[in-house]
């Protein structure tokens, strides 16, 4: 499984992947102790789909991508466009995107391991920062740490 998550932007500073560069407990400390300053996100850029779907496409894998819903992102239909420019160059490409219909996915996650076996689950937009879904899939026993 590999995340692909939004921009985070906080105190005049960008942020690629909040788990990583700032702590989503950061975030809220943040928040009260700044009330007046707002976090603001933006949806991963078609070339970050790209970037993430094409090493695994090379190598003959499928892909599963699966996207906070479209109500609350625009991440979904960057996706799409990545796939389409993906799909132009390798034409045998295996890459589905899903709208997940909402806030969190990890339900839908297990449900389609089951079913497709996918060689990697792309999570993009913000539904991917949520430590509490890493978590959960990482119990299960058919995800690696």
């Amino acid at each position: 499984m590999k995340r692909n998550s939004a921009l985070f932007q906080f105190d005049d500073k960008n942020y690629q992947k909040e788990v990583e560069e700032i702590a989503i407990d950061d975030v809220y400390r943040k928040m009260v102790d700044f009330p007046k300053q707002y976090p603001k996100t933006s949806l991963p850029s078609v070339q970050n789909y790209v970037d993430a779907f094409t090493p695994h496409v090379k190598e003959g894998r499928a892909v599963i991508c699966v996207c906070i819903t479209t109500s609350l992102s625009g991440s979904y239909n960057s996706a799409c466009n990545a796939k389409e420019i993906v799909c132009e160059e390798y034409h045998d490409a295996k890459i589905t995107v899903i709208n997940s219909l909402g806030a969190t996915v990890s339900q839908g996650l297990a449900g389609m391991v089951h079913i497709f076996n996918p060689q990697l689950i792309l999570i993009g937009g913000g539904v991917s920062a949520q430590q509490k879904l890493r978590s959960t899939l990482q119990q299960e026993e058919y995800f690696l740490p």
